[in-house]
């Protein structure tokens, strides 16, 4: 597996100044991406298997039935990568892989995720399911991943509905360093929720058997287990919001109390009064419009959209 030398201590020292940051602001936020340690890994594992929460149903409706069309469009019969980007357990990316693998195309696959240990189980699964496609796993920040010259066309996946935990500059940095990165008709192909009826959206980040709840209480643990700091999950509250107006649902663990909590790694105290927040992660919603606007001012051109047969969710694909 390609990794960044000493992930774990880069990634904690990481952790550490973005919890800093985060919890010396006004108001307190952190970043959804250290939601992704092995425990958090198998809750949004979970999360993705709930009723309520469609988006990955839906996302793999359209991987699965639309697999033809995908790798008509990306194949133009050179060698082909797909590169994709936070693919969790890989599970919504194999069975399109196995339909390339039929019709014998030339194809090898990288996984580029900031949790290794989530890479590896995608790397076992994937090793033992498919016969001829070369699997490279990358463990390190895709926002900052150099990715090499390749002699044939790259394909970066960016599905989840990822893009949606991002600002717009956010967003803009990383669709500007994959252009920056691309080489002539190389291709993005980018999974998101389209605007819809705002409680279906709620209820996707609020599901009755409280696994989301968790999954957000779980980066008060990690910051317990990893930098010494001494939060009680008992006097935090997850609480989900849908905003219609900015198309944007968001998720905030509130304080229940005034209280004290002490992160020992960093040698600091903060305080936090009775229900005060932390932003933990936004989930923003679009149409294929707005979709193209913001990757065209990054360098993409349109080459077309698909929708599931619901009407609920979209895959869109660009050339650079």
């Amino acid at each position: 597996m390609k990794s960044i030398p000493n992930l774990a201590k880069i990634q904690i020292r990481e952790f550490a100044q973005d919890v800093a940051m985060g919890l010396n602001d006004t108001p307190k936020h952190l970043p959804s991406k250290f939601f992704y340690d092995a425990i958090g890994d198998q809750l949004f594992q979970k999360i993705t298997q709930l009723d309520v929460y469609y988006l990955t149903r839906c996302e793999r409706e359209l991987l699965t039935k639309q697999q033809d069309a995908l790798l008509n469009l990306w194949h133009d019969e050179r060698p082909l990568r797909i590169i994709e980007l936070g693919p969790g357990d890989g599970s919504k990316t194999l069975p399109l892989l196995k339909r390339a693998e039929a019709r014998n195309m030339d194809i090898s696959y990288q996984p580029v995720d900031i949790s290794p240990a989530i890479l590896a189980v995608l790397q076992a699964d994937f090793r033992e399911q498919l016969k001829d496609t070369e699997i490279e796993p990358m463990a390190g920040d895709y926002f900052t991943a150099h990715f090499p010259d390749f002699s044939g066309r790259r394909v970066w996946l960016y599905m989840g509905s990822n893009i949606g935990n991002l600002t717009d500059p956010q967003a803009k940095d990383l669709l500007a360093n994959l252009r920056d990165s691309a080489q002539a008709d190389d291709l993005l192909c980018i999974g998101y929720d389209l605007k819809k009826e705002p409680a279906r959206i709620l209820a996707a980040y609020n599901d009755p058997q409280g696994v989301t709840r968790a999954f957000n209480l779980n980066l008060i643990e990690r910051m317990n287990r990893e930098l010494d700091a001494n939060f009680d999950p008992n006097h935090f509250q997850h609480v989900p919001i849908y905003d219609p107006e900015k198309a944007e649902a968001r998720s905030y663990l509130m304080s229940t109390t005034d209280q004290e909590v002490t992160i020992g790694a960093l040698g600091l105290t903060f305080m936090f009064e009775a229900w005060e927040t932390i932003l933990t992660e936004i989930s923003r919603k679009f149409n294929a419009r707005q979709m193209a606007e913001l990757c065209g001012q990054c360098g993409w051109k349109r080459v077309r959209d698909l929708r599931d047969a619901a009407g609920d969710y979209a895959i869109s694909l660009y050339r650079a």
